[in-house]
């Protein structure tokens, strides 16, 4: 009976406190959306940009290579016909800081990139487009949460 008891009062502080966020956060939609109706002429509110921390980093292909440019500013490139060798990099880091990378190696120079960097898609659309590309590998190495280095393609010769 004392549990009984102990536990309505909490149950009744949750409650409240449940039932007050649920009101606020309709009265907050119902003032935008009236709002919204009332004065169309203003400019909607900008939505919040929950991009992950991945998407900061840049990737531009062109006829002649990739081009990362990181949120620091910092800018990779590394061109096609200087390309050696890509590898996919897995750390135990994520989820909450990157876990995945693409190591794109060149003679003279090269990238690190991100999974889930802007423009990373149509990276991967490019590399798959290599002779011999290892797509395969890409789903083997992306179920580990361990440190791994996985060859995707190697220039031949």
């Amino acid at each position: 009976m004392k549990l009984i008891l102990i536990s309505l009062p909490v149950f009744a502080l949750i409650y409240g406190i449940t039932h007050a966020l649920i009101h606020w956060r309709a009265s907050r939609y119902a003032n935008r959306v009236i709002d919204e109706v009332l004065h169309p002429e203003r400019p909607p509110a900008k939505p919040k940009d929950n991009r992950h921390p991945m998407a900061e980093f840049r990737v531009t292909l062109s006829a002649d290579g990739v081009t990362c440019e990181r949120p620091d500013g910092r800018v990779e490139r590394v061109t096609w016909d200087d390309l050696r060798c890509v590898e996919m990099l897995n750390t135990p880091d994520g989820p909450y800081s990157p876990d995945a990378f693409w190591i794109l190696h060149g003679v003279a120079a090269g990238c690190v990139i991100p999974w889930g960097a802007t423009g990373d898609r149509e990276l991967l659309e490019r590399l798959q487009k290599l002779p011999h590309f290892d797509s395969k590998a890409i789903i083997d190495g992306a179920t580990t949460t361990e440190y791994k280095r996985t060859v995707l393609w190697k220039k031949m010769g």
